[in-house]
């Protein structure tokens, strides 16, 4: 049987402390791949740049548009305390970071008035991490 929770020591966390934890490390991993991407490899950091940019627009939209009908994770964190300003204001600050952080990104990917040629080893890793997240899904039963 599978737990319901996936680090055990957060059990005796609240309730809403979990349900935050979430969609805040959600962003937080990611940011802090991207950052550790940056320095170890500069020429593919694009692609950690890409997929925070994708998780802050992702959690941003679901946590700031998910309050109005309590959808998902918004409902219990509103049912375990969160106010709904809190939502909108997590939705709020995360959404235009994310687009922020796609501004200017095209290009890496090939999409320019002039065609530039997408590297080898960033299309090797976009593949992989597709692959990689398709085999996660099916292993969790999604």
């Amino acid at each position: 049987p599978v737990t319901p929770y996936l680090f055990p020591p957060l059990v005796a966390a609240t309730p809403r402390w979990v349900v935050w934890a979430g969609p805040v490390l959600g962003v937080l991993f990611p940011l802090a791949l991207w950052a550790i991407t940056r320095r170890v490899r500069p020429h593919e950091a694009f692609l950690a740049k890409f997929f925070a940019g994708f998780c802050l627009l992702a959690n941003g939209l679901y946590i700031g548009i998910g309050s109005f009908d309590r959808v998902g994770d918004c409902g219990e964190m509103l049912k375990h305390g969160s106010e709904r300003w809190q939502l909108w204001l997590f939705g709020m600050i995360l959404t235009p970071a994310g687009l922020w952080l796609w501004h200017g990104l095209g290009s890496h990917f090939g999409w320019r008035s002039t065609p530039v040629e997408v590297s080898r080893s960033a299309t090797v890793v976009s593949v992989g991490a597709c692959l990689a997240l398709l085999a996660f899904g099916f292993l969790l039963g999604g």
